[in-house]
């Protein structure tokens, strides 16, 4: 967690404080001195994103942060980035979930073969036949899953 406060080039009474501030954001102080290998997944993606917030970055990209989390890891994450938009950190995320594009993003940018397809409004992005071709169309996914949920009960 101290690593990139020191390649900042801060002293080790503000790598000390931006670690304990960063490891109070995320929920993990009381594993401040536990090892990353000995935390589930989530606890780990918690204390990594500890790790990026202490630098107090203006910008966090974070790459399918929900991937492999519980529910309740869920919405502690989602949590977390809802409050660093608030402070005024723009959050940056990829994901194949249209779930957390529909509730949380402001605006979308969809990426097909190396080449951007789609850039704009969320609100926009899911009603775009350029999205749905490309991430996939949720209201069919739903109706696929009900019904398959509904012929394995018959």
């Amino acid at each position: 967690m101290a690593f990139g406060p020191r390649n900042l080039g801060l002293s080790e009474r503000e790598v000390r404080e931006r670690v304990e501030w960063a490891l109070d954001k995320v929920d993990m102080s009381n594993f401040v001195n536990r090892p990353v290998n000995q935390m589930s997944h989530g606890q780990a993606k918690r204390v990594a994103l500890a790790g990026i917030i202490a630098m107090r970055p203006s910008i966090v990209i974070l790459d399918e942060p929900f991937t492999g989390l519980d529910f309740t890891m869920v919405s502690g994450m989602v949590d977390i980035i809802q409050k660093l938009r608030q402070e005024g950190t723009s959050v940056l995320y990829t994901t194949h979930n249209r779930f957390f594009i529909e509730n949380w993003s402001d605006s979308v940018a969809v990426l097909s073969n190396g080449r951007l397809v789609y850039d704009g409004p969320t609100n926009e992005a899911i009603r775009s036949k350029v999205v749905s071709e490309n991430i996939g169309d949720w209201v069919k996914l739903r109706k696929r899953i009900v019904e398959s949920k509904t012929k394995a009960y018959e």
